[in-house]
């Protein structure tokens, strides 16, 4: 939720957020979070649409 907000409330465009700039930070944060210490590769191949906001 926190890297969410942050997508939102940094964008200049108030009615949707990219899906690419939010999907990667959140990818990094899950992986940090699970490798408990292993060196883990992730590769994103991540197509940059739009999230619009209702």
């Amino acid at each position: 939720m926190k890297t969410l907000y942050n997508n939102l409330y940094q964008s200049d465009n108030l009615r949707g957020i990219s899906i690419r700039s939010y999907l990667e930070p959140l990818l990094d944060d899950i992986v940090d979070a699970l490798a408990g210490g292993i060196q883990i590769s992730l590769e994103k191949d991540i197509a940059d649409v739009a999230a619009r906001s209702r």
